[in-house]
């Protein structure tokens, strides 16, 4: 379980122009991960509500 900030997008696929599917939870439970064409992680998981979508790594604290 990663910690986030409240506005923190979570996205349909691990690219920063694709749909963001939800945001502002504080916990996201992680997946897996696969390296984003910047160099930074994105992470799959899911929140609370059972949301699954793509965080970037930068985003996330442990």
């Amino acid at each position: 379980m990663h910690s986030m900030g409240p506005a923190t997008p979570i996205h349909e696929s691990p690219y920063g122009s694709s749909k963001v599917v939800t945001g502002g939870w504080r916990s996201f439970s992680t997946l897996c991960s696969k390296p984003g064409h910047d160099g930074h992680r994105w992470w799959y998981g899911y929140v609370a509500s059972g949301q699954e979508g793509w965080v970037w790594g930068a985003y996330l604290e442990t």
